[in-house]
This record gives C-alpha cells, structure tokens and sequence, in this order.
C-alpha cells in the first residue's frame, strides 16, 4: 500500500471512506438479508469498520485457519484501540451474526481437524470451506457439547512502538476454562503420537478445569496418549494406561460435572462433556471405578519425552491459485433453536453448540 500511496497520494485514505460508505449502502439495499462484513484484512482499520457493520445490524466474517500471525492484539504503551487483531471484533461483539472461511485448503487431515477447531470455538452460524477440507471431515473425530483441546499459540509475540500481535494465546475451547494445565508440548517432544493428527499440540501435566454452564447427568470423553502403565484419575476416577502408544478416549459419567480434576501427570489433547450417560464404566471391586478407554490411532515412532520442548513451527504455506477455485458452504445447525445468538454459552440450557449439515 505504500508503493500505491506514493504514486496516488491519499489513496488509502479515500479507500478507506469508500468501504465505509459501502457498509452504509449495502446494509441499507439489504434490510431484511442476513449480511456478514468481511474483516479480515484492514489492520487498525478493522475496528471502526466493524463498530459500523455491527451498529447497522450486520454480522462479521473472517478468515480462519490453524492459527493466524495476528489473531490476538494488543497495546503496551501506544494509545488503546491502535491495534487490532484478524479475530479481535468477533470477541468485542459477542452477539453479532458470524461467518468464517477458511483460509486454503492445504494441510491435509491435520490441517482440517485444527482449522475446524479454532472455527468451533468461534461457534459461527455458518462456514466456507474449500472442498479439500469438506472432503477430511468423514474421517476426522471432531468435538461436541462443551469441550477443550489443549494447545497455545503457534505464532509468537512480535511488539512494535507499544503494539503487539500473536497467534492466538491459550486454548480451543466452548463452556470449559482450564484454570490450571500442564506444560504445551509440540509433535516431535512427544514419546509416541506425534504422526497423529491429534498430536499436534498437547499438553503435558495435571489439570484442573471448569465447566460452565455444568452439565447434569454427564458423559465425559478424554483424550489422552497412551503412554506407560501407570493410571492417572478423573475426578477419581480411574483411567488404566496400557502404553499402545496411541491417542486414545476414555469415557466416564458423572451426576453432575463443575470442576475436573485430572491427575497425576498425563499427555492430554481433549476432554469433552455434554449431557446423557452411556454405558462406560467397568467395577473394579474398589470405590474407584476403571472408564472403558478405546484406542483412537496407530502408534507411531518413539521418541524421548520432552514436555517442555518448544520448537518454532513453520509457518503456514501461501495457497496457490487452484486453492482458491471454489467453495463449499457449511451451515452450522445450532442446537438452540430459540436463541438466534446463541453466544455467550446459556446457563438453563447448556452448550449452545452446534453440529455441522
């Protein structure tokens, strides 16, 4: 843009009053027409432009990917407001409609299933996906109800004059807070798993987590690698490792799920929780009861355990021309059907999360 500034001087500028006209028109053309502005790119411009978009009663839409170099932003000593992230508008409107599209459709099934996460935890009304990706969800295990995957930000900080942007800090995550977890740990630090999709990113540690809103009469699904002999426990109760070296999830009821406990140290990539109980637990002959646990991959090669390796990932590559040929339009169906915002989560029902068609 500054190539352009110098040959056209105040060319950003009146482009900049142009699209904001442009909102106004649209949003006046279209009354009853579900609009979505799209705020992907514009850097400090994002804000004002979606404070509009909102205000006239349009949703937003963005790009989403793995993870983004500007998802998050924020300032330190420049002026409140002088930055603002890829995603950081959906978060200041909570209420507002929200589309995602993907960015490419490069990655394979790991790409797919990480994508797919950051979007969820996003709970769009809808999303645009590249047909690569439409064609790896059949074979991808993605979550539902209230969940977490355990991950941190692939980007790190990067700060200028007071402004700094990052990949999205901390985890994917609908209706559960981690209040205390174990160290991230990349795919190569991992003793097994790492091929797997899911092995990506997890963490290694105890952890302690908060449901909200709590579900009664819970079924509660962990993912976990399956490594070494030793048990670990959920809220008591007893998780046996048989060291299959895969990723594998264990179900267990509870009456009533709050609080989780998960000790002691474990690999974790994901706990999902929603409401109704199947059958899971097998008696041990003690109070502690051993949850069913069914291995979920193959076991890949070994390697020396490191849960604080921290290796710098690659960035995402550029896509090509034929990655942009086409879309595929996902509807997300939300399950509250009376609540057309269904953000944030409702207290009296649950999860408002949705299910893909």
């Amino acid at each position: 843009m500054s190539a352009v500034n110098a040959q056209v001087p105040g060319l950003e500028y009146r482009f900049g009053q142009w699209v904001m006209e442009g909102i106004r028109v649209w949003a006046a053309a279209f009354p009853t027409t579900p609009l979505y502005f799209g705020n992907s790119v514009g850097g400090e411009a994002r804000r004002p432009r979606a404070n509009l978009a909102v205000s006239l009663g349009m949703g937003l839409k963005a790009i989403v990917a793995t993870d983004i170099p500007d998802w998050d932003a924020w300032v330190t000593t420049a002026p409140e407001g002088s930055i603002t992230g890829a995603l950081t508008m959906m978060e200041k409107h909570p209420n507002a409609p929200r589309w995602l599209e993907t960015k490419h459709g490069l990655g394979g099934d790991r790409a797919t299933y990480w994508t797919m996460l950051a979007a969820l935890s996003y709970q769009p009304d809808g999303m645009t996906l590249h047909p690569e990706h439409v064609a790896a969800l059949a074979r991808l295990d993605l979550p539902k109800g209230q969940w977490i995957v355990f991950r941190d930000r692939e980007y790190e900080q990067v700060c200028w004059s007071g402004k700094c942007v990052s990949g999205k800090r901390g985890d994917w995550a609908v209706g559960i807070h981690a209040v205390s977890e174990g160290a991230r740990v990349w795919s190569d630090a991992l003793p097994a798993g790492g091929n797997d999709y899911r092995g990506y990113q997890s963490r290694y540690g105890t952890f302690e987590l908060e449901v909200e809103p709590p579900v009664e009469n819970a079924t509660v699904r962990v993912t976990y690698l399956d490594h070494g002999y030793a048990p670990f426990y959920v809220n008591e109760q007893q998780i046996q490792r048989r060291n299959t070296g895969t990723w594998t999830t264990a179900i267990i009821n509870l009456a009533r799920a709050t609080t989780l406990s998960i000790r002691p140290d474990v690999y974790l990539h994901r706990v999902g929780i929603w409401p109704g109980q199947i059958p899971s637990a097998t008696p041990s002959g003690t109070p502690t009861r051993v949850a069913t646990a069914t291995p979920t991959s193959t076991p890949s090669s070994t390697a020396t355990p490191s849960p604080t390796s921290k290796p710098t990932p690659s960035a995402t590559p550029s896509p090509s021309e034929a990655c942009w040929r086409s879309y595929i339009v996902i509807v997300i169906v939300n399950r509250c059907a009376a609540s057309p915002k269904p953000r944030p989560l409702t207290p009296a029902g649950g999860a408002c999360s949705g299910g893909m068609r």
